[in-house]
């Protein structure tokens, strides 16, 4: 009877130790930026929708486009993250997402807004499933780039905003975004 006593109270405490660690471990790797505020989420105004090719969409019955994209995202606690993905959209009515096989690269830090109405940015690549050396270690050191507001926003933090070049503009809901960046931070 003691040694029953005895393994029951070891997996009972076993278990106990296990079901601590995954929530600790859920908890880290989840909550820095877990909620997404739609007001601080921007994607690039050049998108360029694509069809696959007719003998691939008529074989299968298919009808989608896809694209290339940088989403933007600004969180108010000051924290920032940038996806480097593609789309899909099954048609132009239907909800946008992300598809990560495709490839991917998620950049994460922080931003500030400066007095004179521009925005710094400090970040680096933390995931990536598709990036080959040496690119993947230059991605990895910290970058500072400086976007300017090119339109003010309402509710936003901007109406358009440009970056190298390129204009950002509120995004769509995109699905899929949270489970990117929910991936181990700082870690590919």
């Amino acid at each position: 009877m003691k040694r029953i006593t005895f393994w029951l109270i070891t997996a009972t405490l076993t278990f106990t130790i296990g079901v601590v660690a995954a929530i600790l471990w859920i908890q880290s790797n989840h909550s820095k930026t877990s909620r997404i505020d739609l007001r601080g989420v921007y994607i690039n105004q050049d998108l360029r929708w694509e069809s696959p090719p007719k003998d691939i969409t008529g074989e299968f019955n298919l009808n989608y486009r896809y694209t290339g994209a940088v989403i933007l995202v600004f969180y108010p606690t000051g924290q920032f993250a940038s996806i480097n993905c593609t789309l899909y959209q099954a048609d132009e009515t239907s909800k946008i997402q992300i598809i990560p096989n495709e490839g991917f690269g998620v950049f994460k830090g922080t931003w500030m807004r400066n007095s004179d109405d521009k925005i710094m940015i400090t970040s680096r690549l933390t995931s990536s499933n598709k990036m080959i050396e040496p690119f993947l270690t230059e991605q990895q050191k910290e970058h500072v780039e400086q976007l300017i507001i090119r339109k003010i926003g309402g509710v936003q933090l901007a109406g358009e905003l440009e970056l190298n070049g390129k204009t950002f503009i509120p995004s769509p809901i995109i699905e899929g975004v949270d489970e990117l960046l929910s991936w181990p931070n700082g870690h590919l």
